[in-house]
């Protein structure tokens, strides 16, 4: 048996013998389009609960003003 094939593949990254924080890799079994509707789904929830507190904060605000305080929240957040 030669040195690489004595190294336990422990995770699929180059160098296979690098250790990970924790010794442990758990691999994704989502699928893209899942993970992209739980993304979108979380700031769905986000920007719908700022905009629920824009409107019961100042309601006489125009649609505009709404736009940039999410746009704000959006940007800002990440």
């Amino acid at each position: 048996m030669t040195a690489p094939e004595a190294i336990e593949q422990l995770h699929p990254y180059f160098p296979v013998g690098l250790a990970l924080s924790g010794d442990i890799f758990i691999e994704n079994d989502w699928s893209v389009p899942i993970l992209i509707a739980v993304f979108a789904a979380g700031w769905g929830l986000i920007l719908g609960a700022t905009l629920a507190v824009v409107k019961r904060v100042n309601p006489n605000l125009k649609g505009w003003d709404q736009l940039l305080v999410l746009w704000f929240v959006l940007s800002k957040s990440t």
